[in-house]
C-alpha cells in the first residue's frame, strides 16, 4: 500500500513538473527541476504534504527562480556551444589527433555541465545559498569530491537514457522525471546531510 501511495505521489509530481515546463515553453526547466528535487527529498524524509501540492510547487518555483534560471542559462549555453563544436569539427582541416582531442573535450564538457545542472538543482532545491557563486562552487565540490557517487549517477543516467530511447512507453514517461529526481536525492541526501551536521558543529 505504501509503495502504491509513493508511486501516486511521484506521478503527481511528475505531471506538475511536465506541465510547468510545457506551459512555460521550457523557460522554467531550472526552477521546476529545483522544486522537483525539494519535493522528492521531502518524500524520502516523510515530510511530504499532499495539501495544495500545486500551489506549494509553484510557490517554490517562484522562490527558486533567480539562481535556477542562471544555472539553466549557463547549462543551455555550454550544451549549445559543445554541440556546435561537435557538429562542425569535421569541417576543419585539423590533424586527426587534434580532432579526437577536441571531440573528447566537448564530451567532457557536456558531462560536466550536465552534472553541474543536476547537482546544482538538487542543492538549490534543498538548501539556501548566499550567492550564485556559492551554489556553483558547492555543486562542483560535491560532484567531484564524491567521485564514486558521481560515477554511479553518470552510469545510471546513461542506462536511463538508453531505456528511454529504446523502450519509452506511457508508464515510464509519467514517472520518468520524478523517479530520476528521487534517485539523485537518494544518492546525495546522505552526503549533504554530513556537511550540514559538520557546519552545525562548527557553529557550536
Amino acid at each position: 500500500m505504501r509503495a502504491l501511495i509513493a508511486l501516486g505521489q511521484l506521478f503527481v509530481l511528475n505531471m506538475i513538473y511536465l506541465l510547468t515546463v510545457i506551459f512555460s515553453l521550457g523557460l522554467l526547466v531550472g526552477p521546476a527541476t529545483s522544486a522537483l528535487f525539494c519535493f522528492t527529498t521531502k518524500l524520502i524524509q516523510k515530510r511530504y504534504d499532499n495539501t495544495q501540492i500545486v500551489k506549494q510547487y509553484l510557490a517554490l518555483v517562484k522562490e527558486k527562480l533567480k539562481y535556477a534560471l542562471f544555472l539553466e542559462i549557463i547549462t543551455v549555453a555550454i550544451v549549445y556551444l559543445c554541440s556546435v563544436n561537435l557538429d562542425n569539427i569535421l569541417f576543419f582541416n585539423y590533424p586527426v589527433i587534434l580532432q579526437k582531442a577536441i571531440i573528447i573535450v566537448q564530451y567532457i564538457g557536456l558531462i560536466e555541465i550536465s552534472l553541474m545542472f543536476l547537482v546544482g538543482s538538487y542543492l538549490h532545491g534543498n538548501y539556501e545559498f548566499k550567492s550564485f557563486k556559492d551554489l556553483l562552487l558547492m555543486s562542483f565540490y560535491i560532484a567531484h569530491r564524491h567521485i564514486l557517487t558521481t560515477i554511479i549517477l553518470v552510469a545510471s543516467l546513461l542506462l536511463i537514457i538508453y531505456f528511454v530511447f529504446y523502450y519509452l512507453n506511457a508508464i515510464l514517461f509519467i514517472l520518468l522525471f520524478s523517479l530520476l529526481a528521487l534517485w539523485v536525492s537518494l544518492l546525495y541526501n546522505p552526503i549533504c546531510k554530513k556537511y550540514v551536521i559538520m557546519r552545525e558543529n562548527n557553529h557550536e
